[in-house]
């Protein structure tokens, strides 16, 4: 076995990565004072495990970690790597070749690697026992070292000679082993005392333990008595939340078919009311046809009355013509030059009035008091023939009064006929008029009997809907009242979880170490036997029966864990616990 190189960085004056590479020969490293030659014998020695920082020449172990200078930055780790030659096996590693690296952090933290892996301390001084190398080796000798040799006690140079006799491995197995013995006897005091304290109360215990038997059968016993009480106001719940609610959608869809035909009913209530209003306003119309009816009616009689006073002034025209007549009988024989043609002229005039008379006899049925008038004119025309001898000499001004009067009694009856023809019009367009009001009444009161109907309907869907309202009401009193059972009942899942979560039923120190484990500081915990082991409900009496006070056992990964978890009950003085490592 020989060095074959060493790898320096960032250890004390070696801030760069800086291999040395050892060959067969011997290697000597020169230099003058402070040029770092002893640096390489401490990596040397920092590597194999030397935790003296004296021994290193400093005075702590972060000294070791280059510290930086005016123009480079500290580091802030320094690594060392030794690389020995394996071919004759010295070491007991199947590589013909054994690297150990060291590793140190300014945060304090170490790391050995034997060979790329991950060791401890031990490790690596195991591996440089016996062999000569390591920090109680005699393979690194510095200045004065010989002098401390054979300068200190016996007992301290035989360790050197160990070390070069190969026995040192040995000594240390032997201490291990006596340290161990030792912490056995120890432990084996303590377990005796522990068992003399534990033996005075097993009679009380026992009494508790079969109090606490009868307590779990009869928790049991409640536990299952209560499961099936909820199971069954789960079930009586879950049907009747069923039924509610299928009820409750068959109100609502219910509801909303009332609310449909409500609205329909109300359409057609808005129909009907607009054509009410329409008749209404065509009622209205007709009224005020029938006004201006009446109006036209009141008109004609108003020009009948006319009529009538012109036709009674032209009677008393005609009576005072023939007064004159009468007064100018004495005055025939000074006008008998013009009696021819007065004669003449009134035998036109009385041709007119044959004209005149059949028109009157035609009119003689519509206008009575016409027809009267014309008889009186004719009888007057007669008279007037008669003595148109003896009055020739007025003959001409009583031919063209004649002739007015026969104008104005034509006029009159054309006035008369248009005004019974306008009569007759407006009677028929009244009647009509009448007859369509009737209908529009009829319409009128068939439509208030439809409303009336349909206000009748829609009342009755308004009490359907107040009562299924009222249905619905109590169904939603129904569901909430459920609903505040089912979160009653939640909420005593969620106490009857938080009480298994934080382990109530179990003693302190399961508490404790359960505790512990949940906040991470044990590992490898896995949890007591009760709530690792799952049976069917039929089983769960007979299994805690069977299992008794070691269903309160925690079950652990590794003994280490178990002994890490006793250690911390020792130290808060949480009472006794038994792991069970898997």
């Amino acid at each position: 076995m020989y060095l074959k190189a060493l790898e320096i960085q960032g250890f004390k004056s070696f801030p760069d990565k800086t291999v040395l590479t050892f060959d067969h020969d011997v290697t000597a490293i020169v230099g003058p004072n402070g040029s770092g030659k002893s640096n390489i014998s401490d990596a040397i020695r920092w590597v194999m495990g030397e935790q003296s920082t004296k021994a290193l020449r400093g005075g702590k172990m972060e000294d070791v970690i280059f510290g930086g200078t005016a123009r480079r930055k500290q580091l802030g780790f320094a690594e060392v790597s030794l690389v020995l030659d394996n071919t004759g096996h010295l070491f007991d590693r199947e590589e013909s070749e054994v690297m150990v690296t060291r590793r140190y952090y300014r945060s304090g933290e170490s790391e050995y690697y034997i060979n790329r892996h991950a060791v401890r301390l031990k490790d690596v001084n195991e591996l440089f026992m016996d062999t000569g190398l390591g920090r109680e080796g005699y393979s690194i000798i510095g200045q004065g070292k010989i002098d401390e040799i054979l300068s200190v006690k016996s007992a301290d140079r035989r360790e050197v000679f160990e070390e070069a006799a190969g026995i040192s491995r040995y000594r240390h197995r032997k201490e291990d082993a006596e340290r161990k013995l030792e912490r056995t006897e120890e432990n084996l005091v303590r377990i005796n005392d522990k068992i003399d304290e534990l033996e005075l109360q097993v009679e009380p215990l026992r009494a508790q333990s079969e109090k606490a038997k009868k307590y779990l059968i009869l928790r049991d016993e409640l536990r299952g008595l209560e499961i099936s009480l909820w199971m069954e106001q789960l079930d009586k719940i879950r049907a009747n939340t069923i039924k509610i609610t299928s009820d409750f959608e068959n109100a609502a869809r219910q509801k909303e078919e009332a609310q449909h035909e409500v609205e329909s009913l109300y359409a057609a209530a808005e129909g009907y009311a607009a054509q009410m209003r329409e008749k209404d306003m065509e009622a209205e119309g007709l009224r005020f046809q029938m006004q201006q009816r009446e109006a036209d009616a009141n008109e004609c009689e108003r020009a009948i009355a006319v009529l009538k006073s012109q036709i009674q002034s032209n009677l008393e025209n005609a009576d005072r013509v023939k007064r004159e007549l009468e007064a100018q009988e004495g005055r025939a024989g000074s006008i008998s030059a013009q009696i021819a043609d007065r004669r003449a002229r009134l035998d036109e005039i009385s041709a007119r009035m044959v004209e005149l008379k059949a028109g009157l006899e035609e009119s003689e049925a519509q206008s009575r008091t016409e027809s009267k008038s014309a008889g009186i004119l004719q009888a007057e025309l007669e008279a007037l023939r008669e003595k148109a001898a003896v009055e020739s000499a007025s003959a001409a001004e009583a031919k063209a009064l004649l002739s007015a009067l026969a104008a104005a009694a034509q006029e009159l009856l054309d006035r008369d006929e248009a005004v019974r023809q306008e009569l007759s019009a407006g009677e028929a367009r009244i009647s009509q008029t009448h007859a369509e009001g009737d209908g529009v009444r009829r319409e009128l009161e068939q439509a208030r009997e439809d409303r009336n109907a349909l206000l009748n309907v829609i009342s009755g869907y308004a009490l359907r809907v107040e009562a299924r309202q009222k249905k619905a009401k109590s169904a939603e009193e129904r569901h909430v009242k459920l609903q505040m059972e089912e979160n009653a009942l939640s909420a005593r899942i969620h106490m009857l979880t938080e009480m298994e979560k934080l382990y109530e039923g179990y003693s302190k120190a399961v508490k404790l170490v359960m505790g512990e484990a949940g906040r991470g500081s044990l590992r490898g915990v896995h949890g007591p036997v009760a709530g690792l082991v799952h049976v069917p409900d039929a089983y769960t009496v007979a299994i805690e029966i069977a299992l008794g006070a070691a269903m309160q056992n925690i079950v652990v990964e590794r003994e280490e864990d178990g002994k890490a978890a006793i250690s911390y009950l020792k130290r808060r003085d949480g009472g006794r616990c038994t792991f069970l490592p898997l």
